[in-house]
């Protein structure tokens, strides 16, 4: 286990963020959900949607904050209605990223409030843990420019350097 940590720390001091992804910087969006019960609950199945937000604290670490929201539940036997709210705060640590995606854990608390509804007067406390890879539609940052006859002009100057003598390193 202590490998492992060490592993992660060296590779989180070292991994550099997404453009998009630095030290001191919001994140703030919408998702929607998919939610199924343990059929002991008798709860049906249905979509809801939330919100996120996170802080990044360093170029590698954030902190996320997320809450989701379902529509109303009939309570079986009851003419009553529940609306269970589940929330959740995460600690989110960038391993590695590329030009289009950031790979990613995280590990947190999760809570899960039925109401004050019987027989769904309770709530659920507990941690969660996820591995993932966020994937950018497009590459952040400008455009390169391409200018007229740039890549003619460089091979006819690779071709002077040959000529001349000139010792040359890198790709052709």
């Amino acid at each position: 286990m202590r490998k492992l940590v060490v592993l992660a720390a060296a590779l989180t001091l070292s991994a550099p963020g997404l453009a998009a992804q630095r030290a001191h910087q919001y994140e703030i969006g919408a998702f929607g959900s998919y939610t199924r019960y343990d059929p002991a609950f008798g709860l049906a199945k249905k979509v809801g949607g939330g919100a996120r937000f996170g802080y990044f604290v360093a170029d590698a670490v954030g902190l996320e904050g997320e809450v989701l929201f379902q529509p109303s539940y009939p309570v079986p036997g009851t003419s009553s209605t529940l609306e269970p709210i589940i929330g959740s705060a995460s600690l989110v640590v960038n391993l590695l990223s590329g030009v289009r995606n950031v790979f990613y854990v995280l590990g947190g608390y999760s809570r899960l409030d039925f109401g004050n509804t019987a027989p769904y007067k309770f709530t659920d406390n507990a941690a969660h843990a996820a591995v993932g890879d966020r994937i950018a539609s497009r590459a952040r940052g400008p455009r390169p420019r391409r200018v007229a006859g740039t890549e003619r002009r460089a091979r006819q100057q690779r071709r002077t350097e040959r000529r001349a003598g000139v010792p040359r390193v890198g790709p052709e």
